[in-house]
């Protein structure tokens, strides 16, 4: 699965934590992280939370679900679901008379014995109770493991009627969702669709839903004959019922876990393409039907890649993708049928600037890690999802080349370490609160690196057979997280403990200092590396990592394992060397502080050889002014990966630059490049060094009529930088597009800029932005009400406040908070400024005219500031995310005491 907030277009993970730097971050200081399109203010985020958790065992084994048929019809206007289940099950090994179904929220019709050890018998009705979350049932007889029995359930599911919970990355578990069932919003199809994990298809048919069980399936389902259907395995048959209803027959031979079963109808566009003998098919609405084929068509080549690579071929029987409105999370690995949220629907335009392929390879990639092989317990979820993580790293390595492929290794790290300001856990977590936390950035992205860790260290020959062993020795079964290492160990023949206890079993990471030390006279050189654990914990991390030494035009590589707080490594070396590359693979997950000298990192971006070291040096650089750094940094304006160019150009704006030639032609240069990250790059900075140089007007007309949205953005900024009075102007041709790259730049530029009479544009636009779009949303939105009259400010203030209480994500509901904040503050100071009025008026004596209008202004002024304060006194008595909840608090208390100082 992806979640909902990891990496889909909208999101760059947890955008209002500060993290210390990017890829094992070798800056000489620690320096904010943000992500693209996120907001440039940070929280004051209080301590890591740590608090006793219950132990959580694997579901225990007492009855085996072997098969489960199904037949199941819909009621669009009560939104249930009407079901029969035939679910083939055996005793797991003791005896047993006794059956606990997981089924929520179900009106249960009948409970029957049908069959027993494969011999069909007349129904007999099954004594059971049903305390609305399971059915307790008395099977009439003491089976012995060798048995099998079939029950059939007559229920009718209902999953809107039940309490839902949910969690930030599946924000609900209802399980069955009906969008749009009653057809009234024109502007979205009407779809049903599931979402199972962790443990909500039992909201729809009776199961036991547990990631350590595994069945077969078999399901009817009928629907109206203008929908399609989909669902795991084969479409067996179809069946016009000549009632206008259709029942299409899916089904799957091959046993896989509960969560994963699925099904969806809709109106959909199907696409059809192949890999081998197999069908690969993609559902999208039907506006985007001719784009089907450019939004997943590398998935036959990523099966085929994979297949070759772990040496386990494609399982399954086919391989789906769908696009569904309303999606409750990113995406879904359902076993042949994965189900992704709308997001991922994009014209040809929209993918010059980004594909989806990340979230797709992620959930290829479960189709071997979480389908075929499963995780036991939710407690070893890393199982499936740093797994799935990382086969986003081997995809992008093996079509786009290992520079792609660690660029996007190095946003998984910022954004873990994003997260662990504010959380630190053991990656396999044996004690939780919510099964749903495990779903975070230590599942997903810490878990990713430490599997590329484990990589380097074992090497790609070793690493991947261990891969293939796993899969084949657990096929079809479920495994943890020592069964893992016990294969490696198997493969290696080292024991491994030491590597999963510190980074699989343990929490935290290592912090690490480098410095240096040559001796002409023994012509030697040290290397003194110290660490230190970013938690409580004086644990000592055993790091094997490769140091390069780059000396008289040679690189010599050695191999160190660092393994104390402080340890010295001494080389012999003819000369003074030009650079020493400590963890030269870049694979390591920590933050460090590297005390090279500048002309050292200059050395490096220069020579060698990984897309790492030419970041990390840029990086490095931007700390020291100088006429060297400075025309690095101009020369790194010619580089291919657009996150260095995109360093270099904020470097630079610490340079007076504003007449310099060479940065200029740079900057015309990148304008034209073929890479539209390049062109829009180039294009920003116009606006940034020569917003008054007309003559580069030209380029900025021509971006505006770009073919990349990415590029007509940056234009757009640009432009009303160059002519803010007109930025209007500019916006106004694009404000009634559907694209939220335009859309929410332009609600950025509105609100920079004061723009009047725009609250219709950002009430217009709302409704077509979902995920971390809504955190950029409320984060404009508060800034422009704050530049805008007294009447607009109280229509909007309320969608702030409903932004801050009912928004998904606490990130987003944080954006709110901030325009809540900001609103404060501005009647703060108009009340101070004009009770001052007031005490002058008073001091000066008399009363007139003035006064009234004044006292008028002073007393709205006040309940305005009033009611925004009541709102943030709502916001923290209600907010259940504890992060969230002191922060408000604490800013509460802050504002109260100006108030008290003011009086």
């Amino acid at each position: 699965m992806i979640h909902g907030f990891s990496r889909i277009g909208w999101c760059a993970l947890f955008a209002t934590a500060i993290l210390f730097g990017s890829s094992c971050h070798t800056n000489k200081k620690t320096t904010a992280y943000t992500g693209e399109e996120m907001a440039e203010e940070t929280m004051d985020l209080p301590a890591i939370l740590v608090r006793p958790m219950p132990y959580q065992p694997s579901e225990k084994r007492i009855n085996d679900l072997i098969h489960t048929n199904l037949k199941i019809r819909f009621d669009w206007s009560n939104q249930w679901a009407i079901g029969e289940a035939d679910l083939t099950l055996k005793p797991y090994f003791y005896p047993t008379s006794t059956l606990d179904l997981d089924a929520k929220g179900f009106d249960i019709q009948s409970v029957e014995m049908i069959q027993v050890n494969a011999t069909p018998q007349m129904a007999a009705s099954l004594e059971y109770t049903y305390d609305t979350a399971q059915i307790h049932i008395n099977l009439g007889h003491e089976f012995q493991r060798t048995d099998t029995y079939t029950l059939r359930i007559r229920y009718t599911a209902k999953p809107n009627e039940g309490a839902s919970g949910g969690s930030e990355a599946i924000t609900d578990d209802k399980g069955l969702y009906f969008i749009n069932p009653d057809g009234s919003d024109k502007k979205k199809p009407r779809q049903i669709w599931t979402q199972g994990e962790t443990e909500s298809n039992s909201r729809w048919f009776p199961t036991i839903d547990a990631p350590n069980e595994k069945m077969t399936q078999e399901f009817h389902i009928t629907v109206d004959s203008s929908f399609k259907t989909v669902s795991n395995g084969t479409l067996m048959y179809q069946t016009e019922n000549g009632d206008g209803t259709r029942t299409d027959v899916w089904k799957q031979d091959l046993p896989h876990a509960p969560y994963l079963a699925m099904i969806a109808v809709g109106h959909f566009s199907e696409t059809k393409d192949k890999w081998r003998d197999k069908e690969v098919n993609y559902y999208v609405d039907p506006e985007y039907g001719k784009y089907a084929q450019q939004i997943f068509g590398n998935t036959p080549e990523m099966i085929e890649f994979y297949s070759k690579k772990l040496g386990v071929d494609y399982a399954w029987d086919k391989y789906s993708q769908l696009a569904v409105h309303d999606y409750v999370s990113g995406a879904m690995e359902n076993t042949t049928a994965v189900i992704h949220g709308d997001f991922v629907q994009k014209t040809a335009r929209e993918l010059i600037d980004r594909n989806d392929e990340d979230v797709i390879s992620h959930e290829l990639f479960h189709h071997w890690f979480g389908d075929l092989v499963t995780c036991e317990s939710w407690s070893n979820l890393p199982l499936n999802e740093s797994f799935a993580t990382y086969g986003e790293y081997l995809w992008f390595e093996h079509k786009y080349g290992r520079e792609a492929a660690d660029i996007h290794l190095n946003d998984d790290l910022g954004q873990y370490l994003q997260e662990s300001r504010f959380k630190q856990e053991d990656l396999i977590r044996y004690r939780y609160s919510d099964r749903e936390d495990m779903f975070d950035g230590h599942s997903y992205q810490k878990g990713g690196r430490v599997l590329h860790m484990l990589r380097k260290y074992v090497g790609d020959e070793a690493f991947f057979e261990s891969l293939h062993r796993y899969l084949e020795k657990y096929r079809f079964k479920t495994a943890e997280i020592h069964d893992l290492r016990l294969v490696f160990e198997e493969v290696t023949g080292e024991d491994l403990n030491w590597f999963f206890n510190q980074w699989f079993l343990d929490k935290g990471h290592p912090s690490i200092l480098i410095e240096y030390a040559y001796n002409s006279t023994k012509k030697q050189l040290t290397v003194k590396l110290s660490q230190t654990r970013n938690t409580d914990s004086s644990f000592i991390y055993k790091l094997p990592m490769r140091v390069d030494i780059y000396v008289n035009g040679n690189v010599e590589h050695h191999d160190i394992v660092f393994r104390q707080s402080m340890q010295n490594f001494d080389f012999n070396v003819d000369s003074k060397p030009d650079l020493v590359n400590v963890d030269a693979e870049k694979m390591l997950l920590c933050e460090k502080r590297d005390t090279k000298l500048d002309e050292q990192w200059r050395f490096q971006y220069r020579k060698a050889p990984l897309v790492m070291d030419r970041l990390e040096a840029v990086e490095a650089i931007i700390e020291t002014q100088s006429d060297e750094n400075k025309a690095l940094l101009i020369e790194a304006l010619s580089d291919t990966q657009p996150d260095i160019v995109n360093t270099a150009l904020d470097g630079l704006e610490m340079y007076e630059v504003g007449d310099s030639l060479d940065i200029r032609q740079q900057l015309i240069t990148l304008s034209g490049k073929q890479d539209s990250y390049l062109r829009a790059a180039g294009i920003r900075s116009i606006g940034t060094f020569h917003a008054d140089d007309s003559s580069l007007k030209d380029i900025v007309t021509k971006g505006l009529a770009d073919s990349s949205y990415r590029v007509i953005s940056a234009s757009l900024r640009t432009a009303c930088a160059m002519d803010s009075m007109n930025c209007d102007k500019y916006t106004r041709q694009f404000e009634d597009g559907t694209n939220t790259t335009i859309l929410l730049t332009i609600a950025n530029l509105l609100a920079r800029y004061g723009v009047p009479d725009k609250n219709n544009f950002f009430d217009a636009i709302y409704p077509q932005l979902s995920g971390f779009d809504r955190y950029d949303f409320y984060d404009s939105y508060g800034v422009y009400l704050s530049k805008q009259p007294d009447k607009v400010v109280d229509k909007g203030m309320q969608r702030l406040f409903t932004g801050a209480t009912e928004e998904n994500h606490w990130q987003i509901r944080y954006a709110a908070v901030q325009g809540i904040l900001q609103l404060w503050i501005r009647y703060y100071v108009i009340e101070k400024k004009l009770k001052m009025e007031m005490k002058e008026s008073v001091r000066m004596g008399g009363e007139n005219a003035r006064d009234t209008f004044v006292g008028r202004e002073l007393q709205l002024a006040k309940d305005r500031k009033d009611r925004l304060h009541q709102m943030l006194e709502d916001i923290a008595s209600g907010e259940e995310n504890e992060i969230l909840a002191n922060y408000v608090k604490r800013e509460l208390a802050s504002i109260n005491e100006l108030s008290s100082s003011g009086e």
